[in-house]
């Protein structure tokens, strides 16, 4: 594992609502779960391309909706304190997680793939 490459703070946390003493719904209270490093990996040119050409074609569609993903990786936990219902804080914007890849073959590192909330 390149540990120089992880150079980047993000935070894992989960919303969770519920009620008052009345029974009145309230706005989700943000937990933090986990703070680490992490590396976020750069877009290739074929994705970045084939992201193009996927939004042009939204856009002649007369879809408008960007969609913002990131790939994280973090160092591996046995029992990590997040999951795929958790989000992620990176630069200060908030991320929905996509997928978790756990690398079950040397348990080095994790793959953390999220899209940004609108």
């Amino acid at each position: 594992m390149r540990t120089r490459k992880m150079n980047t703070r993000i935070t894992f946390f989960s919303e969770q609502g519920g009620q008052n003493e009345d029974g009145e719904v309230i706005s989700p209270v943000r937990k933090d779960l986990y703070t680490c490093w992490a590396e976020v990996v750069r877009t290739s040119l074929k994705d970045f391309q084939e992201g193009a050409k996927q939004s042009a074609n939204k856009r002649a569609k007369g879809v408008i909706e960007a969609e913002e993903t990131k790939t994280f990786y973090i160092r591996h936990h046995k029992k990590a304190p997040f999951d795929s219902s958790s989000h992620v804080e990176y630069n200060g914007n908030e991320y929905d997680i996509i997928a978790i890849d756990v690398d079950e073959n040397s348990f080095d590192c994790d793959k953390i793939i999220v899209k940004r909330r609108i």
